[in-house]
């Protein structure tokens, strides 16, 4: 199993989680995910991939480093974007019958 589907089902897993402990607390179910999803923000996939882009920008690089710079960066949009829908997924499913203010 690749990071990218892991975070997914690990994001699902936690909003499932804290959506049922945000009933017992009467606060919004996205509010407590939010809060338990924060710290699997992709910094280390990030960091490398801008530090790629700089090098880039700077000289004449390598295709290996400009690969590499590609790769962290689509791995780091891939992972957020596996956080994001591993947040509004499950919300969207457990909440759909509860009443809208």
């Amino acid at each position: 199993i690749d990071v990218i589907t892991a975070t997914l089902i690990a994001t699902a897993l936690s909003t499932i989680i804290a959506v049922k402990v945000a009933r017992l607390y009467y606060v919004p179910g996205y509010l407590m995910s939010v809060v338990a999803v924060l710290s699997m923000v992709p910094g280390l996939y990030a960091i490398e991939g801008l530090n790629g882009l700089f090098k880039v920008a700077s000289e004449s690089v390598s295709p290996e480093i400009l690969v590499a710079t590609l790769h962290s960066l689509l791995k780091a949009l891939f992972i957020s974007a596996s956080l994001v829908a591993g947040i509004i997924i499950p919300v969207m499913l457990l909440d759909r019958n509860s009443p809208r203010i």
